[in-house]
């Protein structure tokens, strides 16, 4: 393969799409620079794959408009708006050997001979795969398949790769390697890619920017770290890894901002969240920001009891009861020289100020 030119811009501009009573995709923006990886990360029914189905030309909306490289192509069929799409169940043709799989786009492009050769063996070491060639899909592992379907994807260079859950019918393992090898690959050739997963893990490890939907709405973009550490809403902060969430309410008490939920908790707040309304509150804090504060270290400490304790190999997690029968998840490395609690003893945990999130 030649040396692809640079992705294209992707832009979508109030897109909307309505099933009946559902409205699949509601008033969706975005725009996916050239070369940026862009993630749409949400639960079964939250639009993302209608919204890839819009930029690939297979679904029309009802309003809006998309732009590939400046060019408006809401109404342009699939196949010419010069993109590459992966599925998740690859989609290769069985009785196809797995060079005609790759060939086919180009032959359907009335590509000459000798140029679908070169490109077609080009991909092959592209997706490390060089002698499959004369072989049968069935024939291929189920990771070796899906890198097969990239390759056909990439073959004709096109500006913008669309994937969608392509990594959902691996295993654990295989996948955590595909998402290893497709990241490099997309960062090589710079291409536009936009990504549609349910795996919160996937899209943290994969995306320069991630863009988590909730019924067909765009709840947050941003950065995976941006995302992690400063959700602006309860279904971010839950969604994008594990959380604790305890409900309560604002309250000064003396020369201090508190908050204070169910009977004889109170927890001091940083004093720059005192700009936050006093009144019903979130405070949401993740398990792995929770310490154990015997000796006072940090700036909040609560008094506790161990309910519960499950071994995780590379950590412990533990639920701590505190008072007025709040809980909170705890998790801590699995380090040998840290003693573990058991059930049912008294602790002290605590955190610092910065960790914890007030909505």
């Amino acid at each position: 393969m030649s040396q692809p030119r640079r992705g294209a811009e992707v832009r979508l501009e109030g897109l909307v799409k309505t099933y009946g009573p559902v409205r699949a995709v509601d008033s969706v923006s975005l725009t996916v620079s050239s070369g940026e990886f862009v993630t749409l990360l949400g639960p079964s029914g939250s639009g993302k794959t209608t919204t890839l189905m819009i930029v690939a030309g297979f679904v029309e909306p009802d309003e809006g408009a998309v732009y590939i490289g400046g060019v408006q192509v809401t109404e342009t069929p699939p196949h010419r708006r010069g993109l590459g799409m992966v599925f998740q169940h690859y989609a290769l043709f069985p009785h196809m050997t797995i060079f005609e799989n790759i060939a086919y786009p180009l032959r359907v492009r009335h590509a000459p001979k000798d140029e679908i050769l070169q490109r077609v063996q080009a991909a092959l070491e592209l997706v490390q795969l060089p002698a499959v060639g004369a072989r049968y899909p069935l024939q291929l592992s189920g990771g070796q398949q899906q890198r097969i379907a990239v390759a056909r994807a990439l073959v004709y260079e096109p500006v913008v790769l669309l994937m969608d859950e392509p990594l959902g019918a691996l295993d654990r393992k295989l996948r955590e390697q595909m998402q290893v090898e497709l990241r490099s690959l997309q960062q090589n050739l710079g291409i536009s890619t936009l990504y549609v997963t349910h795996d919160q893990e996937e899209a943290m490890t994969l995306s320069d920017r991630v863009v988590v939907m909730r019924a067909g709405r765009i709840e947050q973009v941003g950065t995976p770290e941006d995302l992690y550490e400063r959700p602006q809403n309860h279904f971010v902060a839950d969604f994008i890894g594990a959380s604790n969430c305890l409900e309560g309410e604002l309250r000064t008490q003396g020369d201090r901002l508190v908050f204070a939920a169910g009977e004889g908790l109170r927890l001091p707040v940083a004093p720059l969240q005192a700009k936050a309304k006093h009144g019903r509150v979130r405070l949401i804090i993740r398990p792995e920001r929770i310490r154990w504060a015997e000796d006072g270290s940090t700036e909040v400490t609560a008094a506790g009891v161990v309910v519960s304790s499950t071994y995780l190999g590379e950590r412990v997690r533990y639920v701590v009861r505190l008072q007025g029968e709040q809980t909170l998840v705890v998790t801590h490395p699995n380090l040998e020289s840290s003693a573990r609690p058991r059930e049912g003893t008294a602790v002290r945990i605590g955190w610092n100020y910065a960790d914890a999130i007030i909505l």
